[in-house]
């Protein structure tokens, strides 16, 4: 029979999407969700962007002829495409034209610019898309999703293909932000924590490979070792190569959240995920003592309560409130129900019961927009 550390470092796992639609294993860059920074050194923009803390300023490719750079045909694509705002064109004109740093540049890969093959009207569109949908995530999921990712290891899933795959190294938490419309896109880390590639490091040991564990380096020369220790477990594997290349785009690590909460090294005192009650309950009934006293009944609901002794804030039928009432009674339960149901209603009276009853209370939602009803509900009822 497994044990309940086993089921539960099964499940963890399963949270990685090992497919080659995780762009943590295939990256490809996107035409609008993606920027690519050019002839920059991964480490100088670690030393510049994390350990000085300072932003970060993207400029625009010089001009040249199209024919004389790769990034102008994608240059002229993204000219081509549509306006992000509900502007007509000619006012929002006016957001893509972003002045260029008129003074001398210093060493390239020392100073504040992040370059890119874009021009600057496409390189505002692309800045301003790219916030807009940064921001949305925010408010709605409550975490970042937008990340500059450091180093890429080409790779391949076997040694039969011949296609190369690549994905990120490092992953570094952003945020863009600017002064008002007319002024430049800065680029700040958010002060989360960097780490690498999780889902590849889960991919590669199917392939017998010991990825190198990451931590933040607190020197620049830390990303330049993380690298080379990367290089180091692949290089025997034809056509495996680390790659130095920047790009700011979308990670999305909503299940990776959950990966991080069931690591047992995480848990605070030596305890572990399968040391809690309710993980015990889940996966071995017979170990936890079932509470006999049976469920309060809707049928019980105008018997047994009076409306002074109720706390609720907004209305509640039968069923509502004997959900209400086996929480005051201090038991697990899970409600289910069709949108439309009640079930935030629920959420908002059981907080105002437990708070009136001296209790602390945490709601958490994996979206924003559930936590934006209950609270609604509270200012409404006030």
């Amino acid at each position: 029979m497994r044990s309940i550390d086993d089921h539960l470092k099964s499940a963890r796992e399963s949270l990685l999407d090992l497919t080659m639609r995780n762009r943590l294993l295939n990256f490809r860059p996107s035409k609008r969700r993606t920027i690519r920074i050019v002839e920059e050194i991964p480490r100088e923009i670690y030393d510049y962007l994390v350990l000085k803390e300072k932003p970060m300023t993207f400029l625009p490719r010089e001009e040249k002829e199209e024919n004389e750079s790769e990034g102008a045909d994608a240059s002229k694509l993204e000219s081509r495409s549509e306006n992000p705002t509900d502007l007509p064109e000619e006012e929002a004109k006016i957001m893509w034209e972003a002045p260029v740093p008129a003074h001398e540049l210093g060493d390239q890969h020392l100073d504040k610019y992040l370059q890119t093959a874009l021009e600057n009207e496409s390189l505002q569109k692309k800045l301003f898309y790219i916030n807009q949908q940064a921001k949305s995530a925010v408010e709605e999921q409550g975490y970042t999703i937008l990340y500059l990712a450091l180093g890429f290891l080409e790779w391949t899933e076997s040694a039969s293909t011949d296609q190369i795959r690549r994905a990120p190294l490092i992953l570094v938490p952003v945020e863009l932000e600017r002064a008002h419309v007319k002024s430049t896109f800065n680029l700040r880390w958010t002060g989360e924590d960097i780490f690498t590639n999780i889902s590849l490091k889960q991919k590669l040991a199917e392939q017998g490979i010991d990825f190198p564990d990451f931590e933040m380096p607190e020197e620049k020369d830390g990303v330049d070792s993380y690298f080379q220790k990367v290089s180091d477990a692949v290089s025997a594997i034809l056509r495996w190569n680390v790659v130095m290349d920047v790009f700011l785009g979308f990670f999305s690590f909503t299940k990776f959240v959950m990966y991080k909460d069931l690591d047992p090294s995480a848990w605070p005192d030596g305890q572990t995920p399968a040391d809690h009650p309710l993980i015990k309950a889940i996966f071995d009934p017979e170990s936890v003592e079932i509470d006999k006293e049976p469920s309060f009944s809707e049928d019980e609901v105008d018997l047994k309560l009076r409306a002074h002794d109720i706390y609720h804030v907004m209305d509640a039928d039968p069923s509502q409130i004997a959900a209400i009432e086996d929480l005051k009674a201090g038991r697990n339960l899970v409600v289910e129900g069709p949108p439309g149901t009640g079930k935030s209603q629920t959420i908002t009276n059981a907080i105002a019961e437990l708070i009136a009853a001296g209790k602390s209370v945490l709601f958490v939602s994996e979206k924003m927009a559930a936590l934006e009803v209950v609270r609604n509900g509270w200012i409404a009822s006030a």
